[in-house]
């Protein structure tokens, strides 16, 4: 395993400490903090038809950042690596990330969440010079 730089890896960690508490600022109803639920695995049923010939085929993902409120109400934070700015994303990108969390959503709905109100978001990681 390669070992990084304790400089590199405390501004991740120091990022990341920042992320999590505008998440918090965002997110705490009533003085009541959200819950964080990091790679959050679920399963759904795929979509009738959506695969002939494999009737019952089940989908699976990973929601890179589910952060729950005190309604219940469960929000999806995705991370995203790009070379580019968020704003100059192809449309391919940005039509595969809707999808994506379309589906997160709908699985989340089958679980019986109140999806209504939840809120999607990209965190993007910029790999700027890789």
């Amino acid at each position: 395993m390669q070992a990084f730089d304790e400089s590199v890896v405390g501004s991740i960690l120091s990022t990341m400490a920042q992320l999590k508490a505008m998440l918090i600022k965002q997110h705490t109803i009533n003085g009541v903090e959200p819950q964080f639920f990091p790679e959050f695995v679920i399963t759904g049923d795929l979509i009738e038809g959506a695969m002939p010939g494999k009737p019952g085929a089940k989908l699976m993902g990973i929601i890179d950042l589910l952060v729950v409120d005190a309604n219940g109400v469960p929000h999806i934070y995705d991370y995203k690596t790009s070379d580019k700015e968020p704003s100059k994303w192809v449309q391919a990108k940005e039509d595969a990330f809707q999808s994506q969390t379309g589906a997160y959503r709908e699985m989340l709905r089958a679980w019986k969440f109140d999806v209504d109100n939840t809120r999607i978001g990209i965190i993007p990681l910029l790999m700027d010079n890789f």
